[in-house]
């Protein structure tokens, strides 16, 4: 069976990755992305979230936040949690300085982590390094920004408890020592 020229494109910007072609890569990337056909564009593809995952993570690198965004966002509506794209948005929303929407889409990462269907995904953003970043910086940050953070915090837990998350479970404990900092400096 002949390889459809979205897969052949995809294929061509993961070898300019490895030889650090950024350029080239999103260009490829782009041209897989206009050749998938409308009805292959569902959560089924593995190949057209990669892609979409592939492009919002290399124009992030570029700070083009609305480019960003639009492939977050194509992505999420196709696979509301698929993680890659979930660890990008809240990286994009704190560039943006949007704490609480933050905050929110780390529980919904941490959330993906669980999914039946996980294996399926070539996820690049599920690794020790990414929850490690989690845990260590963009959790802290959220929580000792967010307005709703108390409120966000409760949800949390109760959804660790509901789900028996580890990653919930490690969350909640990170929230904790936040909220300690954040009681201390609001006496």
């Amino acid at each position: 069976m002949e390889e459809s020229p979205y897969v052949a494109n995809y294929n061509f910007a993961l070898s300019y990755l490895k030889s650090n072609q950024k350029d080239a890569a999103v260009e490829a990337l782009e041209s897989a992305l206009a050749q998938v056909p409308e009805n292959e564009k569902n959560e089924n593809n593995s190949i057209y979230l990669s892609i979409i995952s592939a492009l919002a993570f290399l124009v992030l690198e570029k700070n083009d936040f609305k480019r960003v965004a639009r492939y977050v966002e194509e992505g999420l509506a196709v696979k509301k949690d698929y993680a890659d794209l979930l660890f990008m948005k809240a990286l994009l929303l704190m560039d943006m300085k949007r704490f609480d929407e933050m905050l929110e889409t780390l529980i919904h990462y941490l959330l993906a982590l669980a999914a039946v269907d996980r294996e399926k995904y070539d996820y690049k953003y599920t690794g020790e390094g990414a929850l490690k970043e989690v845990y260590v910086s963009l959790l802290p940050v959220a929580c000792k920004n967010a307005f709703e953070f108390e409120k966000i915090r409760d949800i949390s837990e109760q959804l660790s408890k509901s789900t028996g998350s580890e990653w919930l479970k490690k969350a909640c404990e990170v929230m904790a020592k936040v909220a300690e900092v954040r009681s201390v400096k609001e006496n």
